[in-house]
């Protein structure tokens, strides 16, 4: 049973410890038994002297988590085997050093949370991926969902210190093709049949906001072509890609241009791998149209 919080009586041991000996690990291997990680260990971003005075004074991490209280009598158990387990006195003192510092680091995170936070507020649908309903002659924007995925965890993380700068590469001809190609667009936007692709639909207003904050690029912008005689419902992309009652084609007109070679090599280099055989079981998979 675990003391009380209060117990002056009570120690602190390794958390990896107590794990590793009710996994019946044999006690010659258990890792950790100088308790050293439940030791002060001066965090990288602390100065030289700061680190030395942490060093010196020796005190509890301040990492909770990674140790454990214990009972007197549970310490008497161990001392009596000479299990030879490092055990620290439940009123031994944190450092103070590290203490202020990840009180200064908690702060810190909790205003870099509610600042990505807001930011987010700004941009929610890149961030939820929602779908999009297309409207005539309006300009979108493709955005790399790698990138978007890099931004999604930059949003939730507060240790991603950087936003990299959003790259659309992948979705253009490479720059190793021939001269006429190269920097096209390499995916058909209008082409809705495609599934698991590797980009979103963006509004104009979320990619200028994304862009100021994030720089990179470049931009791919889309703008639907519209047959209005065949009218009848809506258009959604992203999250559910739908003619929902709309008969006619799609046509989009792309900064920088579609290139149709390369879309075509690249699906038809991908239904040359839809067949797979693993295992003696035949699998179909469809990717990108």
């Amino acid at each position: 049973q675990t003391p009380d919080p209060d117990d002056r009586k009570a120690f602190w041991i390794s958390k990896q410890v107590c794990k590793e000996v009710t996994m019946g690990k044999d006690l010659s291997t258990i890792s950790d038994v100088r308790g050293e990680s439940i030791v002060c260990s001066p965090s990288p971003t602390l100065d030289e002297k700061t680190k030395q005075k942490c060093l010196e004074n020796k005190g509890l991490c301040t990492n909770k988590s990674l140790r454990r209280l214990i009972s007197a009598e549970a310490k008497k158990f161990i001392e009596d085997r000479n299990l030879g387990f490092v055990m620290y006195p439940s009123t031994a003192e944190c450092c103070p050093f590290c203490s202020r510092h990840a009180e200064f680091e908690a702060e810190n995170a909790k205003q870099i949370r509610a600042s990505r936070a807001d930011f987010r507020k700004k941009v929610k649908a890149v961030f939820e991926g929602n779908s999009i309903k297309l409207k005539n002659e309006q300009k979108y924007f493709l955005i790399s969902t790698e990138w978007v995925d890099h931004f999604k965890d930059w949003v939730q993380i507060p240790e991603i210190q950087e936003l990299r700068p959003i790259d659309n590469s992948p979705l253009l001809v490479p720059k190793d093709a021939e001269e006429s190609e190269r920097g096209k667009l390499q995916y058909d936007p209008s082409d809705l049949s495609q599934i698991d692709l590797p980009y979103i639909w963006a509004s104009e207003e979320d990619w200028k906001t994304l862009q100021h904050r994030a720089g990179g690029g470049p931009a791919i912008m889309v703008s639907p072509i519209l047959d209005q005689q065949s009218w009848c419902g809506d258009i959604l992309v992203n999250r559910a890609p739908k003619m929902n009652g709309y008969t006619g084609a799609i046509v989009c007109i792309t900064e920088p241009q579609t290139s149709e070679r390369y879309v075509k090599m690249r699906k038809e280099n991908e239904r040359t791998q839809r067949l797979t055989f693993h295992n003696g079981t035949l699998n179909i998979v469809k990717r990108h149209g």
